[in-house]
């Protein structure tokens, strides 16, 4: 069976999310457990069984992240279908990189090897009219550093499902810093395997929600060897009859002692119809770990907005001011001040 018909099976076999799925609770399950459906291209030439001309099955990364994408859910194996025109970024030893989205495939495979810095710049806006993908995994060597840098947008009626997984030898570092403000249902899935000593993740995220549209998001912040910092900050904005969706596991095995993991949520409620679910877990399986998490929800505080509008600002203008203050500690974190920059009008003008 070639790697394409294995791809196809493996999509077939599997259902749609529903209630009884822990990982997608608090989901939109009407639109993600069938709906979503009428936005998915399922003719046969998705799953092509043409055989890749980039040699993309015979790579042990690409081998590797096929692997994680069939052992994962069905949009997992979505993701899969077009998985022989991967493209794959081989970044040199002690190189210094920065890669644009201008570069992308749906699927994207980053060797990054020792000493390497690589910075990716993903800007992307997605008007379809169709369930969009895409999947990268990045893979840092030994004291490997990588700054990604994230920024989707999308008009109505172009869902997405979004997945990126890291794996960090000894000394690798990952900043990652995502930014979603799209207009339709997501589902942004985004893993971090700390598999080496003094390895780093730094993770930040931001979504703003409006309408009647619901941001998902998903992380995974597993910890597999000794002395490794991992932290995640999420942040939202909703309005409207908004809603999102956070679900962040850390876990740490037992031999990944001295490991510092912390994780929190905030989400800034601007709406009273709108509304923000969180589930934090830890698992913990050794017993020399300093780790926390947090969710909290909460609307403009009320004095602050006075305190403003004593100053000459309408109701709306403070409010702006204080939204756009909670938005720009996530965005402020990109590696390149143009595109933060960019990034922060965009945000402030929806």
């Amino acid at each position: 069976m070639t790697k394409e018909k294995s791809v196809f099976s493996r999509f077939n076999s599997l259902t749609f999310p529903g209630k009884k799925d822990e990982h997608w609770r608090f989901s939109n399950l009407a639109f993600w457990g069938g709906e979503v459906e009428k936005f998915m291209d399922l003719n046969g030439a998705d799953f092509s069984e043409h055989s890749s001309s980039s040699g993309v099955f015979e790579n042990p990364t690409a081998e590797k992240f096929l692997k994680i994408l069939l052992g994962g859910g069905k949009f997992d194996a979505y993701c899969a279908r077009n998985f022989s025109c991967a493209k794959i970024f081989s970044i040199s030893k002690n190189a210094k990189v920065k890669i644009t989205n201008a570069d992308f495939s749906d699927v994207n495979i980053f060797e990054i090897e020792e000493g390497a810095q690589v910075d990716v710049f993903d800007e992307s806006f997605f008007e379809y009219g169709k369930l969009s993908t895409r999947a990268n995994f990045y893979f840092l060597k030994r004291g490997a550093k990588i700054n990604v840098n994230t920024f989707y947008n999308s008009k109505e009626n172009s869902p997405r499902y979004t997945r990126a997984d890291f794996y960090l030898q000894d000394g690798a570092q990952a900043n990652d810093v995502f930014v979603e403000a799209g207009k339709s249902n997501t589902r942004v899935e985004r893993n971090f395997e700390l598999a080496g000593k003094n390895s780093r993740a730094d993770v930040s995220a931001l979504f703003v929600s409006s309408g009647s549209i619901t941001h998902d998001l998903r992380t995974r912040q597993h910890h597999t060897c000794p002395e490794a910092f991992s932290n995640l900050k999420v942040k939202n904005i909703l309005s409207g009859s908004s809603r999102t969706a956070f679900g962040g596991l850390i876990r740490v095995e037992e031999n990944a002692q001295k490991t510092e993991s912390y994780q929190s949520c905030r989400s800034l409620l601007v709406s009273e119809k709108a509304r923000a679910s969180g589930m934090p877990v830890l698992e913990i399986l050794a017993n020399d770990v300093m780790c926390s998490h947090g969710c909290a929800a909460f609307q403009p505080d009320r004095e602050e907005l006075f305190y403003m509008k004593s100053r000459g600002l309408c109701e709306s203008m403070a409010q702006k001011l204080l939204v756009d203050g909670f938005a720009n500690e996530i965005i402020g974190r990109f590696s390149d001040e143009v595109f933060a920059s960019a990034v922060s009008e965009k945000i402030s003008a929806m």
